[in-house]
C-alpha cells in the first residue's frame, strides 16, 4: 500500500507533503484495500465454510454477514446437497426468520432443481422482497412450463394492485415472459397506475412485445389521459417512438 498510487514521476510537492503529513508512506505491504472499522470493533477470524457439513452450512443462511450467506448458498448448490431441502423449506415456511434467509433459501431450492408450489406459497410472504424474488423464480420456470405461466399470470392479474412498488416492479419485469395475452392485459393497466415512475415505465416497456399500438390506443381512450400531464406526455412519447422504430 502507498499513500498515492500515481507513478513517482507525477508526484507533486503538494501530494508529497500530504503523504508525509498523514504518515501514508509508513503503511506498506498491507494490500490496496483497507477495512475501516471503529476502534472498539472486535476482530473476527473468518470461518472456513468449505470444511462445514451440509447441515452447518444451512445454519449460515441465517447469518447477518452477507458473505457467509452467499458462500453457504454457493457451497450447498455446488455440492448438490438435496438432502438439505427439508431444512431449506423450513426456513421459507418460518416467517420469524430473516427475510434474507428466506430469499437465499428460495434460490437454493431453485438451483437444486426443486419444483413445487412452495414458490407460490412465498407469494403470500409478509416481506415485499421475498414476494418479488418468488415472482422472479416462478417466471424462470414458467418459460418452459405453460401451466406455471398460466398460474403466475392469473396471480398477477388478481394481485398486482394490492402490492408494494417493489413487488409491482418485479411483476412489470416478469409479465413479458408470460404469454402475450396476459401482458397485453396487464401492461396498459399498470401503466395507468405507475406512468409517473420512470423505473416502472422502463420495466413495463421491456415487457411489451410488438403490441405498443394497442397500449397507446388504450391509453388514448382514457378520458384522464387527455389532460395535460408531463409524465403522461413522456409515456405517450415513449410509446410513439417505439412504434416508429419498429
Amino acid at each position: 500500500y502507498r499513500g498515492i498510487i500515481q507513478h513517482g514521476l507525477y508526484m507533486t510537492e503538494y501530494l508529497r507533503n500530504i503523504t508525509l503529513e498523514r504518515n501514508l508512506d509508513q503503511h506498506i505491504h498491507y494490500g490496496r484495500i483497507w477495512k475501516v472499522v471503529p476502534e472498539s470493533f472486535p476482530s473476527q477470524r473468518p470461518e472456513k465454510l468449505s470444511d462445514k457439513s451440509n447441515e452447518e452450512l444451512v445454519e449460515f443462511i441465517h447469518s447477518e454477514n452477507g458473505w457467509f450467506r452467499d458462500m453457504a448458498q454457493w457451497l450447498i448448490v455446488d455440492r448438490n446437497t438435496k438432502e438439505v431441502i427439508p431444512l431449506i423449506k423450513d426456513i421459507i415456511d418460518d416467517i420469524s426468520t430473516s427475510f434474507t434467509a428466506r430469499i437465499h433459501s428460495l434460490w437454493i431450492l431453485h438451483h437444486l432443481g426443486y419444483t413445487s408450489d412452495i414458490y407460490f406459497k412465498a407469494l403470500r410472504d409478509p416481506n415485499d422482497n421475498v414476494r418479488a424474488h418468488a415472482i422472479r423464480l416462478i417466471e424462470l420456470g414458467a418459460k418452459e412450463n405453460t401451466e406455471l405461466a398460466r398460474k403466475l399470470g392469473q396471480w398477477m392479474h388478481s394481485n398486482w394492485k394490492n402490492q408494494s412498488t417493489i413487488v409491482a416492479l418485479q411483476i412489470a419485469l416478469s409479465v413479458g415472459a408470460l404469454n402475450d395475452k396476459v401482458a397485453q392485459l396487464l401492461v396498459p393497466l399498470m401503466l395507468e397506475e405507475y406512468y409517473h415512475l420512470p423505473v416502472m415505465r422502463d420495466a413495463l416497456m421491456s415487457s411489451i412485445s410488438d403490441f405498443e399500438p394497442n397500449v397507446l390506443n388504450h391509453l388514448w381512450d382514457q378520458p384522464d389521459w387527455q389532460e395535460k400531464d408531463p409524465n403522461k406526455a413522456i409515456m405517450l412519447e415513449i410509446l410513439s417512438a417505439s412504434i416508429m422504430k419498429s
